[in-house]
């Protein structure tokens, strides 16, 4: 089975537009749980 990670949910509003600190934090949860080299 392939991976995969939680994303938006159709059909609700954006709670923030993602920042630079944002990034940071995403990309490196993304490589902490293995999901990103």
């Amino acid at each position: 089975m392939g991976r995969g990670i939680m994303g938006v949910v159709e059909g609700s509003n954006p709670r923030s537009i993602e920042d630079d600190e944002g990034i940071k934090w995403r990309k490196a949860f993304l490589r902490m749980i293995g999901y990103k080299a």
